[in-house]
């Protein structure tokens, strides 16, 4: 009997990137509302945040420490769209301070509390066009951090 590739009787798909990717989404991010409509990863990261925010990590020891890091886009944000200065007595600054520091001191001890601390970098270090440049903002310190937390973690700090 000769073998039948099943590869070959597939029809092809014109734009397979959007469809993976909503597909994806679907599988490992439940809490992601699903639609047919491919978001932009911006979007995505935002959902994924907000939905973490509300959703309780069931048994991590680091969930408070990952609520601060997915909270603090937020708190990006709203500095972003404030900008009227660094001012010790603004509310929105003292925020986003707090949450700064939250996250300098937060100590993972788990990949998930390793991941949420990066991706607050990563939050940190995005210019409004999209670029990164994690030199000369909490972003390069966290990095930093999170050195130390592997080398702590793995038993060599």
């Amino acid at each position: 009997m000769a073998a039948v590739s099943l590869l070959a009787a597939a029809p092809a798909v014109a734009a397979p990137i959007p469809i993976l990717r909503r597909l994806h989404n679907v599988s490992v991010d439940p809490l992601l509302p699903v639609s047919d409509e491919w978001l932009p990863p911006e979007e995505i990261e935002r959902r994924r945040a907000a939905a973490a925010a509300r959703t309780p990590i069931a048994s991590n020891p680091d969930d408070e420490g990952i609520r601060v890091c997915l909270a603090h886009h937020d708190a990006i944000r709203a500095v972003n769209e404030h900008r009227t200065g660094v001012d010790d007595d603004d509310p929105i600054w003292l925020a986003y301070e707090r949450s700064k520091n939250a996250i300098h001191d937060f100590e993972p001890v788990t990949l998930a509390g390793m991941v949420a601390k990066a991706r607050a970098a990563k939050a940190e270090a995005r210019n409004p066009d999209g670029t990164e440049s994690p030199s000369n903002c909490p972003a390069e310190d966290w990095a930093w951090d999170l050195v130390h937390d592997i080398l702590r973690l793995g038993g060599a700090a």
